[in-house]
């Protein structure tokens, strides 16, 4: 902020304002806290007087939605203090006291740490690249098995596995949709209502399906790189599943493998002589960047 004024007067020299302007960082901050910010704060306790407001909370969506059933009860009881004298509040009245909208929730909240914590996963600071093709196969794994049947599903044919073949789906009551989805369709209004459960049931399982269709569009379960990678996790590495030559590494890096056929045996030997180390004395509790 110090430089704006020489700036403005470098890009604008014609202009007699430009050259004429001078603010440093402490004119600035009491140009927003005295005039700005004065301002602002008066517009916007304008605005909420006459407007009806909420407010979001920067959180996990599904955290957000654990927070809603934990305040269900209370919610539903304000609303019904109010929805007779504001018509605004009737349709959120109505969808408190809906027991498929709380169902819905209880989906949601089953549901969705199972992408959030993935996600979270994925963005941590450790190195998990050697991870990342199993947690991927054993997510596409998972969310297959809510809605289709066990004989359809291979692991070794996930990537052939079509998400939109409603002829690999179980039958509709089924498929599990979470603890409270069940508590809520016991309840004696919603066990009666064949329909809505039904309803209830395809949406889910619309939502499911759209997951998996997401994950194949975003990755390929097939691919040989990620795959070949996962065998550097350091506790593959000592395995009895792995490869026994980076033969195949060679192949699908070819920008980092050894020039020389000498180098790419050296290290060929190396990856060979991993399988009669001690895992304490490899590490393999520290993260694969250190290993």
């Amino acid at each position: 902020m110090d430089h704006l004024s020489d700036l403005m007067a470098d890009i604008f020299p014609d202009s007699a304002i430009a050259t004429n302007f001078e603010m440093k960082h402490s004119k600035l901050q009491a140009v927003i806290t005295n005039v700005l910010g004065v301002a602002e704060k008066e517009s916007l306790v304008s605005d909420l007087k006459c407007h009806k407001f909420s407010v979001l909370v920067d959180e996990r969506t599904d955290i957000v939605v654990d927070r809603l059933l934990e305040q269900w009860d209370a919610l539903r009881l304000y609303f019904d203090s109010k929805w007779l004298d504001d018509c605004e509040c009737r349709e959120i009245h109505r969808r408190l006291n809906d027991p498929i909208i709380k169902a819905y929730y209880y989906f949601l909240s089953w549901m969705l740490p199972t992408f959030t914590n993935t996600n979270a996963y994925f963005q941590s600071e450790n190195t998990v690249i050697t991870e990342m093709h199993n947690k991927m196969r054993d997510l596409y794994r998972d969310l297959v098995t809510l809605v289709m049947k066990p004989e359809c599903i291979r692991d070794d044919k996930l990537d052939k596995i079509d998400p939109t073949n409603e002829n690999l789906y179980m039958n509709i009551q089924d498929i599990y949709l979470g603890l409270g989805v069940r508590k809520q369709f016991s309840l004696p209004e919603v066990a009666n209502n064949v329909n809505a459960i039904q309803e209830f049931q395809t949406n889910c399982i619309k939502f499911i399906t759209m997951a998996l269709i997401g994950i194949r569009k975003r990755y390929s379960l097939h691919d040989q790189l990620l795959q070949a990678i996962s065998t550097l996790n350091p506790e593959a590495c000592v395995s009895h599943e792995r490869p026994n030559s980076l033969a195949h590494f060679f192949t699908l890096l070819p920008r980092i493998t050894p020039k020389s056929l000498d180098d790419e045996q050296q290290l060929d030997y190396q990856w060979r002589s991993l399988a009669s180390f001690s895992q304490v004395k490899l590490g393999l509790n520290n993260p694969s960047g250190v290993f």
